[in-house]
């Protein structure tokens, strides 16, 4: 069997926020469902019922923590002080026919310092509102 020819490594991603392309900042964006399975065990040997509830996502996204004009961490900052939600665009490969997840967040606040010697980056987990939309890149 030979190897699937759609793998690749995370290099040449795409994220944009409310339009604008913010990929040359991040470091990290990865989607992430939590959903609970609940199962109920009855009085009788096969007596277990499964289900789970919807997920809810978290959008993780890491990167320079600049809160100056046209960064990223200045954009959800603003956009947290307003109570404002962003649409989010992300494909971890920058190239058509690829995978792609639409999605919008509302984001939380943003940490601010860090250690001498080091970059000033953040670290986030951001909810994001409903359910991303996953297709592929025209």
């Amino acid at each position: 069997m030979t190897a699937y020819a759609r793998a690749f490594v995370i290099k040449d991603l795409l994220l944009t926020v409310d339009g604008t392309d913010y990929s040359n900042q991040v470091t990290k964006v990865l989607l992430t469902p939590d959903q609970n399975v609940q199962t109920l065990k009855t009085g009788v040997p096969d007596g277990a019922i499964t289900d789970s509830d919807s997920p809810t996502w978290t959008a993780a996204i890491s990167g320079i923590n600049d809160d100056g004009a046209g960064s990223l961490g200045h954009a959800l900052r603003v956009a947290r002080s307003s109570g404002t939600d962003l649409d989010c665009v992300y494909q971890p490969k920058n190239a058509s026919g690829q995978d792609k997840a639409t999605f919008t967040i509302r984001p939380n606040a943003l940490p601010f310092g860090g250690e001498v010697g080091s970059f000033h980056l953040m670290d986030l987990t951001i909810p994001v509102v409903g359910e991303p939309d996953f297709s592929q890149s025209s």
